[in-house]
């Protein structure tokens, strides 16, 4: 699949399944697929305010803490803290759990995948120079811009962009949130 670059200006907000805040839609597959049939999604929301997650059954969730200072999760059985120490939770899509933030409104980002949709990857990666990343047969690599600046084939990735295909690169200096994903 060839490179995409898609904008932070031309992500869609969309509400949360449970009507809650909203959400930066930034990729899904099959493309265009609904809140009741992806297979893996990736997004970005703002968490204004107090209150429980929308619940996803069948899926596995992650969520990056990109801005604020976080959040306490209750999730009935036991709490954990997302901060900038500790910036990353994963848990089961099916999960009740509650978000209480710990000083103002954070910025996440979401992957959610399938159960049955194999493995995923996702990891932050600090960039100082050139940067590549391949797909596997059966994959997509994605990587999504934290901070900083990078120049790509495409054009200039920006805080809030997302560049994906089968074949990445760049150069600059940055953080990313790198992923691989299932196309299958």
């Amino acid at each position: 699949m060839d490179a995409v670059l898609l904008k932070r200006a031309e992500q869609t907000n969309v509400p949360w399944k449970n009507g809650g805040g909203m959400t930066r839609a930034l990729l899904c597959w099959p493309p265009g697929a609904s809140l009741t049939d992806f297979r893996w999604r990736l997004s970005v929301a703002t968490i204004a305010r107090n209150g429980p997650f929308s619940v996803f059954p069948g899926y596995r969730r992650s969520l990056v803490l990109l801005e604020g200072e976080g959040m306490d999760l209750d999730f009935g059985d036991r709490q954990q803290r997302v901060d900038p120490a500790h910036p990353r939770v994963d848990f089961a899509g099916e999960a009740r759990l509650d978000c209480r933030l710990l000083n103002g409104p954070t910025v996440d980002f979401n992957l959610m995948i399938g159960v049955d949709q194999g493995p995923a990857e996702l990891h932050l990666e600090s960039v100082a120079g050139s940067w590549r990343q391949r797909a596997e047969r059966g994959q997509l690599c994605a990587a999504y811009l934290r901070s900083g600046q990078m120049e790509t084939p495409l054009g200039d990735l920006e805080s809030g962009d997302l560049i994906y295909g089968s074949e990445l690169s760049g150069s600059g200096r940055a953080e990313l949130l790198c992923l691989r994903l299932p196309v299958k």
